[in-house]
Order: structure tokens, then sequence, then C-alpha cells
């Protein structure tokens, strides 16, 4: 748990909460002004075992921020992270484990995920992924920012849930909210639920459910499109 006033800020560096066996993970709570997570920053949560994985909560009333990526990721010996470069909310289930993953949740005023930045919930097991939701006033994705939900086992992936009050932007090619089955996987697709007062897309940003048949589909409820 981390209580902060003003800001949290992570460069290059890691909180993770992981289970490894029969235990349930502890959740990660974050509560402060504003979040910034750059040159490959990541905060994760993972299950390789039998136990629940923690959830992942941020509340920043100002903003959170996710941008950049590190060429030689995070060197932190029996981490499950290490293969990742991006900066980002990880919740990730690995393969072999039956524990359920986490969800992210982030409350914010203003999230922006750009330059590479990542909010994902992945499942590589039977058990169901955990799911994204963001609550928020705005909402900007850009220069390969992206929401991704994602299986490749059989177990179901998460939903990617946007309770955006104002606008949401996505813009740039790799730029967008992504809910994948990988090839081979066997499991259930998830959704993308999103409802802002106005959406702009452009510059190749996208909204994507690649299922393969066997996703629950996207609901969208724009009122104004850009």
């Amino acid at each position: 748990m981390i209580d902060a006033q003003d800001t949290v800020s992570l460069v290059n560096s890691a909180i993770f909460s992981d289970t490894l066996g029969k235990g349930e993970g502890g959740d990660t709570n974050i509560t402060t002004g504003s979040l910034t997570l750059i040159e490959g920053a990541r905060i994760s949560t993972a299950a390789a075992g039998q136990g629940r994985a923690g959830n992942i909560h941020i509340h920043a009333p100002e903003s959170v921020s996710v941008s950049g990526s590190s060429p030689q990721g995070l060197l932190f010996p029996g981490a499950i992270i290490l293969n990742t470069t991006s900066s980002g909310l990880f919740a990730s289930t690995e393969e072999g484990a039956t524990g359920l993953g986490g969800n992210i949740v982030v409350t914010t005023g203003n999230l922006r995920v750009f330059d590479g930045g990542v909010l994902s919930a992945a499942t590589s097991s039977v058990s169901p992924g955990g799911s994204i939701t963001v609550n928020s006033n705005t909402f900007d994705a850009s220069s390969g920012g992206q929401l991704l939900t994602t299986t490749s086992g059989s177990g179901k992936a998460g939903d990617i849930r946007l309770n955006v009050r104002d606008r949401l932007t996505l813009s740039g090619a790799n730029t967008g909210l992504l809910a994948n089955t990988e090839p081979g996987s066997s499991g259930k697709g998830g959704s993308i639920l999103i409802d802002p007062e106005i959406a702009i897309i452009r510059d190749g940003a996208r909204i994507a459910v690649d299922s393969r048949g066997r996703g629950e589909g996207a609901i969208f409820n724009f009122k104004q499109v850009l």
C-alpha cells in the first residue's frame, strides 16, 4: 500500500506482487495525486501456481501517465516480469497456473498511455485472465499506447471497461484497445465496453476484438465520434 499526497513516479523500476504456489497474492494499492511510469517501469501482479493473483488498484485524482520502454528490460532475479520491456500495468496468469488472474482498476482524472506504454491483462493457462477497468474524465492513447486483454491458453480473456466521462482519444499506428485470442488458444476472447461523451479515433488507431469466433464482442456507445 502506497499513500503519497502529491506524486508517485517509477523510472525503469517495478512494484510487483506474485504468487508462485497455493497462497493468494496480495493486492497493490496506490493512492496519490498523480502517477507516472516511464522507461520500462511497471506495476505487475501474476499467478504462477494454485493461488489467486492479487489486484492492482490505482487512485490518482489528477492523472496517470504510462509511457516508454526499456531496451534491456528489468533485471530482478526470479521476477515473472522479465520478458516485458514496455512501461505499464500488467496482470498475468502464467502457463500451468490454476489460480485466477488479477484485475487492474485505474481511477483518475486523466489517463494517458503513449510511446509504447501498455495496460495488459493476459492468461496463458486454463484459468481466466483479469479485466482492465478505467474510471476517468478523459482517456488518451497515442504513439503505440495500448490497453489489451489476451488469452494464449484455454482460459477466458478478461474484459476492457472504459468508464470515460468526457473524451476518449486514440491516435497513431499500433495504438488502441485490443481484446485478443492468440493462435492455438482455445479460450474465449474478452469484451470491450466503452461509453465516452466524445470519441476521437484517428491516424490508424483502432478498437478491435480478435476472438477467432470465441469472443463476446464489443459494446460502443459514443454520443459523438470525431
